[in-house]
């Protein structure tokens, strides 16, 4: 089983367009660590936003029964 952080490596790396060796030698644990919160917050804003649509839809279904 991979390791989180190994798994984000690779996650990382292809989003930048290199390889996991490259990665490492190109960024610090700094540098990565913000890459990797930056990746948090975007999951959770969209996730957020899906929640948001989704109440926003049942509250339009709602009115419409009216």
């Amino acid at each position: 089983r991979t390791q989180p952080a190994r798994r984000f490596y690779f996650h990382l790396a292809r989003e930048l367009g290199m390889t996991v060796r490259q990665l490492l030698a190109s960024l610090d644990s700094r540098e990565i660590s913000e890459w990797h919160a930056c990746f948090r917050l975007e999951a959770e804003e969209a996730k957020r936003a899906t929640l948001d649509a989704r109440a926003s839809h049942g509250v339009k279904r709602m009115r419409a029964r009216r």
